[in-house]
């Protein structure tokens, strides 16, 4: 009877998480979680599950880049069709590889034995069909002038059916050779065929449609348009259903074309007998290249372009349930007890049995803390038949590869540093059970950092007030007027960007202070949000620091908490106006016009601009006597000519630096 095995620190663990804030998890328990790290005799399902493997053995010794098919005889020979050099092997059930047929093509790419066991093998460049007897002498069945035999069925009367490339047709060759065009379709190529009953199923590409071909009538129907652009390759289950590989993205090409630039993606769809078709599965490598339904019924599929090969249930749910060195898992034959896979790049044969592994390893990804940590025992979650064992182990270091530097491995806590990485060994004495491993929990405590300050901003709407456009807003005519609406706004908006490296909550103090005070003043503490608006009416004109004091007090135990703060340049607060006197008007000698004249002056800052209107029109812009704005005291004057009779106003207006604005008005005749 299995076991539900979890270590004992997972109550503890959990339970800090829920009320420390500081204390962090690093969790794994998905197919990607697991898939992200290093997998030696292991499997991992849709589902996060970690299992042993099957155990994957390889057979014979081929120096070929591509095994592209698998055929069988009835005494348990296997044939292999193999390129860059058109060759076909016969290996015997003992595991022994030999030469069976030396073609004068590129590629073998089909393969199929007859009722007579005669070997029928497909050919590229140039298309042709090979029956090469069981002594291994070679004859030439049929020319079909195309590039590609993608795939071969034969019926119970010997006779072929030939997928080809690059015109998509389908041939229909007897006995006796002869061969005629049994469907012309409009795809660039037929890549796969399955023959069921009287029914020839076909995968375009070009399209991706699969088409269905009667062979009693010759009639052709649509079974289904794939959004994909290929159907790579077909099966069919002891219940019916089909089974189709889709794929956008170029496969492998015998000496042919480079890949595309396209987005390379595969799906699988399942039709069933009464000809609904759902897709059951988006596979998470990019190309299917093999399908087939092992003899206890489950889909296995074999991709590119990490050689891995998945089993996958009608619901989706799937299992990558081995591995091998090479690229693409090109081909897939059942047997008895066991799947016989062929790969490319390079060409190589192996046998996966249905029996685990003894022993299979997972090594996680190497996980990041940002900042030294503290690292807690680990925490896993797995099932465990009798006979079944799974160890947890974990190193730490600084870099972020594991070097020398890095300590050991250890079944308890590694030493404090900021990267770590575990490995689970799974262990079976049964080649029929396997354990599960199912979550793995690291905690960890950072090693707390200060909070940190990067930038104090003083802004406000100063630098706009008194800009209006229009006509002037009068004041009363003297030193200091005021007219209506005019003015700066007084609240300054004081904000800081701030941060905590190790995302603790942040609470702030704001303080103020004279640049020539020595102490600071407290306006505002425990302030969660980065902006404080101050009201400076409530100050002296004057220069002026702000302080903000940053904590990650609410996020830490009394005690470890680290405070920050930052100082901010000198600003400026200037409520008071400037004052505008000595305003004279003064005629011109000639008598068309008259000369103004008149002082400005700020207790605080510098004078910033200035302007005039005449007869209540458009502000004028007006410079210093001395054409620069650079101190606080002013002289300006104003000469109007061309004036008309009669009585005139003029309008003067002075801005400070602060925003502050002081205008008066004064009529006069000429």
């Amino acid at each position: 009877m299995g076991r539900i095995a979890i270590t004992a620190a997972l109550m503890t663990a959990l339970t800090i998480s829920a009320f420390a804030v500081e204390t962090k998890v690093w969790q794994q328990r998905t197919y990607a979680d697991f898939t992200a790290g290093e997998l030696e005799g292991v499997s991992v399902s849709s589902k996060g599950e970690v299992r042993l493997s099957f155990k994957l053995e390889r057979i014979g010794d081929l120096n070929e880049n591509f095994v592209w098919c698998i055929a069988q005889d009835k005494e348990g020979n296997l044939y292999l069709g193999t390129g860059n050099e058109g060759r076909v092997y016969k290996v015997t059930p003992e595991g022994k590889a030999e030469l069976f047929f030396d073609s004068p093509e590129v590629g073998i790419l089909s393969l199929e034995v007859g009722p007579d066991g005669s070997v029928y093998a497909g050919t590229s460049p140039d298309g042709i069909i090979f029956k090469i007897s069981p002594d291994g002498t070679p004859t030439t069945l049929f020319s079909s002038g195309e590039k590609y035999v993608w795939d071969i069925e034969i019926d119970g009367e010997g006779n072929v059916y030939a997928a080809t490339g690059t015109n998509g047709k389908i041939f229909k060759v007897g006995p006796d050779g002869k061969g005629e065009v049994l469907f012309d379709s409009e795809e660039t190529n037929i890549m796969c065929l399955l023959l069921k009953g009287d029914t020839l199923y076909a995968g375009g590409e070009g399209n991706g449609i699969i088409y269905a071909i009667s062979l009693k009538d010759g009639k052709v129907s649509v079974v289904y348009d794939a959004s994909e652009r290929e159907i790579h390759c077909i099966a069919v289950d002891g219940e019916g259903n089909i089974y189709a590989a889709a794929t956008t993205g170029a496969p492998p090409q015998p000496g042919g074309p480079p890949e595309r630039g396209e987005e390379r993606r595969s799906a699988l769809y399942m039709i069933s007998p009464s000809g609904a078709v759902r897709k059951i599965w988006d596979s998470p490598e990019p190309l299917i290249l093999s399908l087939a339904i092992d003899l206890e019924g489950r889909v296995v599929v074999g991709t590119g372009d990490s050689g891995k090969l998945f089993r996958v249930s009608p619901d989706g749910e799937y299992e990558m349930i081995a591995k091998c060195e090479e690229a693409q898992v090109l081909s897939i034959l059942p047997s008895i007890n066991a799947l016989y896979l062929a790969t490319g790049n390079p060409g190589a044969l192996y046998r996966m049995a249905y029996e685990r592994v003894e022993k299979g390893t997972i090594t996680s990804k190497v996980f990041d803390a940002k900042i030294a940590s503290r690292w807690g025992k680990l925490v896993w979650l797995a099932d465990l038949p009798q006979g079944t064992s799974v160890r947890i182990e974990a190193r730490s270091g600084n870099t972020s590869k594991p070097d020398k530097t890095w300590s050991d491995w250890v079944e308890g806590s590694p030493p404090p540093s900021r990267f770590v990485q575990w490995r689970a060994v799974l262990e079976t004495t049964d080649p029929k059970l396997t354990p599960v491993l199912k979550n793995v929990w690291v905690t960890y405590l950072q090693e707390n950092m200060p909070p940190e300050i990067r930038k104090i901003s003083i802004d406000g709407d100063d630098s706009q007030a008194g800009q209006r456009k229009g006509g002037p807003q009068l004041g009363r005519e003297g030193p200091g007027g005021k007219g209506p609406g005019e003015g700066k706004k007084s609240v300054r908006t004081i904000k800081w960007q701030a941060k905590d490296p190790n995302g603790d909550k942040l609470i702030f103090s704001v303080w103020i202070k004279g640049v020539n005070e020595k102490n600071w003043r407290l306006l505002k503490e425990k302030l969660e949000e980065s902006s404080y608006k101050l009201d400076s009416t409530a100050l002296p004109d004057g220069w002026y620091h702000v302080k903000v004091v940053a904590t990650d007090e609410r996020s830490n135990p009394e005690g470890m908490a680290k405070a920050v703060e930052k100082i901010s340049d000198p600003f400026l607060v200037d409520n008071s106006q400037p004052r505008i006197s000595e305003l004279k008007v003064e005629p011109l000698p000639q008598g068309d016009g008259v000369r103004i004249t008149f002082k400005a002056s700020d207790p605080t800052s510098i004078l910033k601009s200035a302007s005039y209107s005449l007869d209540n029109k458009e502000w004028q812009v007006m410079f210093p006597d001395d054409q620069l704005f650079d101190s606080k005291e002013e002289s300006f004057t104003i000469t109007l000519k061309g004036l008309s009779p009669g009585e005139h106003t003029i309008s003067v207006k002075v801005v400070d630096i602060a925003g502050n604005i002081s205008s008066v008005r004064r009529a006069f005749s000429r």
